[in-house]
């Protein structure tokens, strides 16, 4: 009798092994799904890394008289970076 509550213990291990396999693959499945709506609606958003410059001080102030001046005073630091780094990438010679 001991050998059938071993057995039934491992058929219930392994259960549920594949049934939180099943879960995971239905998760990630999920996931994909979920990712390729995303981009069939347009929503999409890039993938974005932090990186640390450092920059000499008068630039910075010049960075910020641009927010000030050229810019409404909640645009982020980084997106005027980016757009002069486009800027200067479409002009390039």
């Amino acid at each position: 009798m001991s050998g059938n509550k071993n057995t039934k213990g491992s058929a219930g291990v392994l259960d549920s092994l594949r049934n939180s396999q099943g879960k995971e693959i239905e998760k990630n499945a999920k996931v994909v799904k979920k990712e390729e709506n995303r981009k069939a609606s347009g929503n999409t958003k890039e993938e974005k890394m932090n990186r640390t410059y450092s920059l000499p001080k008068e630039t910075i102030k010049k960075l910020q008289e641009l927010q000030i001046y050229h810019y409404d005073v909640n645009t982020k630091y980084s997106e005027i970076v980016e757009e002069a780094i486009n800027n200067l990438y479409e002009n390039k010679t």
